[in-house]
């Protein structure tokens, strides 16, 4: 067939010429052997790939003149093949030609787009090398996909949105990438969990940031980001990065704008990718006003033990790491109007703002025991200060801050995907303020070995010289912050192989302390005084002012007041016992006198045994007892054993004795003799001097 060969003709005129020509050909046909003949001229592979070809891009005039051939007789079924062939043929040319455009709508994202982002959010140098994937296409107006069968491409987003790097947390190994797009708020860039991007259902909460993602295009979103990361593998810059601030194993330090590294080691490229939530604890670390400037608030509050105090505690929390030394809680109690918020914004300065509301690093104690987990976790290394304990949602939130935190590490829980998360940890010091102190929310004697409690009024007793003092201190603070804690880092950092000297000036200074103190638990507190003494020696040696008098003799005898107030089988005791005399006619022996002889017994039964005059011991029943106990707090199976252990308990076979009531009938009773009665109410009168 001739009509193949003429160039001049349009391709849907040489197409519709061949089978014009077929027609023509099975209308003169004779027999059937005319007519294969004709069919088999037109499936010749020239002929078949021009007929292809105009079926691709002139179905209907294709299609109609096919359909006369069609009724032609003896022609049907080879028609109808011929249609499918062609359909078939049609649908593969378009393919290779939306093929032939993907290719060539390959390009570098800083060709696909015009406006942008700033070279402050993501380095040019990312964007043009960077490709488009194939069968995308990236522009100012979105995301568009190219669909295989020539169709027109189908649009994703309306504004765009790719990754700019790689990120390998160096604590936790998980993978992360960083997310770029723009939105009618401007260009944001976001270091997230690669576990996000890969499924639908969590990419969506890139929508809270703006990002042009939603659950109807999550899917496509993912697609075209895994086939971006998959484009790029070689380009995208490979960045480590951490979620939490403080050391890191090589010996750096993380802060919210720099990674700290010893002097002569080369800078590598790192990023703070903070957990969700923190974003504004970040923000509140930081820099602002004069180092002269924070110095004036230093000499405002220099002779202030309390005030001082809490300063070397917040300069000191990055020191338990190098010295080894565990948690603990700084705890400022005393009257209101005392200045206990001022000395915490003081503290509080040291790495940051310490300004009402966020961002600050000066928080309230009304928050949730997870938020606090959670954010002694992300400042790791630096101190956790809460002010006002009379703000807690409830007493058991303190009790279990205070746990928690002293033991470094918050609960385990399961996750989603039926495995666990990572716990919660850190290696920081607490500091906190409120009326009451802060062990009295807990009858746990372990904890007060971990509170340092700091009793009085951080301002003085003046009201009016010490008002304006906070107010002072308060402006000066609010003006300038974040500078001494760069220092203490700083020094740290440089003097990383001179870290064995500093530990021996702990050893020291804490068996100095132990010397001085003369309880257990004021004992443990030896360690915690010498971590406040050598932050105290490094902040001074960087030119904060020293006070006249030092604010360690206070320091010891507030740990002294820990080690008494700790003794918690004491402390039971004298509940026991107050409790008792208190209550003395539900007792036998001093029970209201019946005319007729005898005690008349108290509606609820009888409490225990005591008598009036020359008693040898105070029996009380083990169920009035054990409810005592248990209504303060305390643990009574452990408590009667620490009596016992102390000879405080009259004992036969068990720690229990029978006694004899009125009418004969007996019961069991706990009974403690008269020297431990003594000396529980004469401490107690003690206390009640104090």
């Amino acid at each position: 067939m001739s009509v193949v060969d003429d160039a001049e003709l349009t391709l849907k005129e040489r197409a519709l010429g061949l089978l014009l020509e077929l027609s023509e050909q099975l209308a003169k046909a004779k027999n059937k052997s005319e007519r294969d003949v004709a069919w088999i001229q037109i499936q010749a592979p020239k002929s078949l790939t021009v007929l292809a070809q105009a079926w691709a891009e002139h179905e209907d005039s294709m299609r109609s003149r096919l359909d006369s051939i069609e009724l032609m007789p003896g022609s049907s079924v080879r028609a109808r093949s011929l249609r499918k062939a062609l359909t078939r043929m049609a649908r593969e040319h378009r393919s290779t030609e939306a093929a032939d455009r993907i290719l060539e709508s390959l390009g570098t994202v800083a060709s696909a787009l015009t406006m942008l982002p700033p070279a402050r959010v993501v380095s040019p140098n990312i964007l043009a090398s960077c490709n488009v994937p194939r069968g995308w296409v990236l522009g100012d107006d979105g995301i568009y996909k190219l669909r295989p069968d020539g169709e027109e491409s189908i649009r994703v987003t309306h504004y765009p949105i790719l990754l700019t790097g790689r990120t390998t947390d160096v604590l936790s190994g998980e993978a992360r990438r960083q997310v770029l797009w723009n939105s009618p708020s401007g260009w944001c860039q976001k270091t997230i969990e690669r576990q996000t991007l890969v499924e639908a259902r969590k990419i969506t909460g890139l929508g809270k940031h703006d990002a042009p993602i939603s659950s109807n295009n999550a899917a496509m979103v993912v697609k075209f980001l895994m086939d971006f990361e998959a484009e790029n593998a070689e380009q995208l810059p490979m960045v480590q990065s951490t979620e939490k601030l403080g050391w890191l194993p090589d010996g750096d330090f993380i802060l919210p704008e720099k990674r700290v590294v010893p002097p002569g080691v080369g800078a590598y490229p790192f990023t703070l990718a903070p957990p969700a939530g923190m974003e504004h604890v970040s923000r509140a670390c930081e820099v602002a006003g004069t180092w002269e400037g924070w110095l004036e608030a230093a000499e405002v509050a220099k002779d202030s033990p309390i005030a001082m105090g809490v300063l070397y505690a917040s300069a000191a929390a990055p020191l338990l790491k190098v010295l080894k030394a565990s948690n603990f809680i700084v705890d400022v109690n005393g009257g209101t109007t005392g200045g206990k918020t001022t000395s915490l914004r003081f503290a509080a300065s040291v790495w940051g703002r310490s300004n009402d509301g966020r961002p600050s690093m000066l928080h309230s104690w009304d928050m949730t025991k997870v938020w606090c987990e959670q954010t002694a976790s992300f400042l790791n290394n630096l101190p956790v200060i809460l002010d006002d304990t009379k703000r807690a949602k409830s007493w058991r939130t303190v009790r279990d801050v205070v746990y928690d935190f002293a033991f470094g590490s918050g609960r385990g829980r399961g996750a989603k995907d039926g495995g666990t998360r990572n716990t919660l940890e850190w290696n920081s010091i607490l500091i906190s303020s409120g009326e009451s102190a802060i062990t009295s929310f807990s009858q746990d004697g372990g904890t007060r070995a971990r509170v340092l409690g700091l009793r009085g009024q951080p301002m003085g007793t003046n009201p009016k010289v010490g008002s304006e003092t906070a107010e002072k201190l308060t402006e000066l603070c609010s003006e300038n912050y974040g500078h001494l804690g760069r220092r203490v880092i700083d020094y740290l950092v440089a003097n990383h192989d001179h870290h064995d000297d500093i530990v021996e000036q702990f050893k020291v200074s804490r068996d100095r302390f132990r010397n001085a103190l003369d309880t257990p638990v004021s004992r443990r507190h030896a360690s915690n005084l010498a971590v406040l003494e050598v932050a105290a020696e490094i902040i001074h040696a960087l030119g904060v002012p020293r006070p006249r008098r030092s604010p360690f003799a206070f320091l010891v005898a507030s740990a002294q007041e820990a080690g008494k107030d700790s003794d918690r089988p004491l402390a039971a005791l004298q509940e026991v016992v107050s409790w008792a005399a208190a209550n003395q006619t539900h007792f036998v022996g001093r029970g209201e006198r019946l005319p007729m002889g005898g005690y008349r017994q108290p509606q609820y039964g009888w409490a225990g045994t005591w008598a009036a005059d020359n008693w040898e011991y105070l029996g009380v029943n083990g169920r009035v007892l054990r409810r005592i106990l248990k209504d303060e707090d305390f643990h009574p199976a452990e408590i009667l054993d620490r009596w016992k252990e102390r000879g405080w308990l009259l004992t036969g076979t068990q720690l229990t004795r029978p006694i004899r009531l009125p009418g004969g009938v007996q019961m069991r009773c706990y009974c403690i003799t008269p020297a431990a009665v003594a000396a529980a109410m004469a401490e107690r009168e003690r206390d009640l001097k104090l």
